[in-house]
């Protein structure tokens, strides 16, 4: 089995200079807790990942407003990535090591 299997075809994604406020709404009508943070919207390059956690914990906590940046608070460090093709085996082990 490889990643293409077991990926999500069009994945829901959020552009680094959207506010957080689309970010959480985006997670909420997809029932997801984690949304890729794109470059911008024509682009498409992976820059980072945002969470529920993120949004609580780097905004909510310090007072930060509705119009906040998805790029001020997302994770955007030791991004680990793979093709459609990895093996699930490889991907598996790449997600216990990182």
């Amino acid at each position: 089995m490889i990643a293409r299997e077991l990926m999500t075809g069009i994945p829901a994604v959020v552009a680094a200079d959207e506010t957080l406020v689309t970010a959480a709404e985006l997670m909420r009508t997809r029932s997801v807790g984690m949304l890729p943070v794109v470059e911008g919207r024509s682009s498409h390059r992976l820059v980072g990942v945002i969470t529920d956690r993120d949004i609580v914990v780097r905004s909510v906590a310090f007072g930060h407003g509705p119009a906040a940046k998805v790029g001020e608070h997302m994770s955007r460090e030791h991004l680990v990535t793979v093709s459609a093709t990895t093996p699930l085996a490889e991907v598996a082990d790449l997600m216990r090591m990182h």
